[in-house]
């Protein structure tokens, strides 16, 4: 696996373990996917990462750009991105069959399951229930979880396939860590 540099922390990591920019008409592109062409400076996804890339014109001189970049909502953008991300793994394991949900579909799920995401918003007996787990993110709305998987507003999420939920756990980690853990968080690890 190709080693990188974070430009923020100046740390070497794994290539697929950093958020990859890009400069493009003058504004700093989020290339999640690394496909875009064009120079690219890489970052942690974490908030202090992001925030040091921003200072003395570090992103900047790693993109080699003379022209005033424009990335003050650098942070906002990731985490729009990575969320993005996180909707559409859910929404394919929904459609695939690996994501049960509501109050009762968790319950019944109980020794199958591999992750629980349980909305903010949940009642404080939800909350009690489910984010207790060690396996479990406290995170979004209800609104935002039932629209992910195209369903009406939900409380919990659980999912049974183990690769989903890997993968699931990652991104989770990486927007708490771009948002500086202020929304949502992983039960246990608090």
């Amino acid at each position: 696996m190709p080693i990188r540099t974070c430009i923020g922390c100046r740390r070497e990591r794994e290539k697929s373990e950093l958020i990859r920019l890009v400069r493009h008409e003058g504004r700093v592109v989020i290339d999640y996917r690394a496909k875009l062409p064009g120079r690219a400076a890489y970052v942690c996804p974490k908030l202090s990462c992001i925030k040091g890339a921003m200072r003395r014109r570090r992103l900047a001189r790693a993109l080699k750009s003379d022209l005033p970049l424009d990335y003050q909502d650098l942070p906002e953008e990731i985490a729009r991105e990575i969320k993005r991300q996180i909707f559409s793994l859910l929404g394919l394991g929904a459609r695939a069959g690996r994501v049960v949900s509501g109050w009762n579909g968790v319950r019944a799920a109980k020794g199958r399951l591999e992750l629980i995401l349980v909305a903010e918003d949940a009642s404080e007996n939800a909350l009690r229930r489910f984010a207790r787990s060690d396996r479990a993110f406290v995170m979004f709305t209800k609104e935002e979880l039932g629209r992910a998987i195209g369903r009406p507003p939900r409380s919990v999420l659980g999912l049974t396939d183990p690769e989903l939920a890997a993968r699931l756990e990652l991104e989770l980690e990486r927007y708490s860590d771009v948002r500086g853990r202020e929304h949502g968080h992983r039960q246990g690890r608090t």
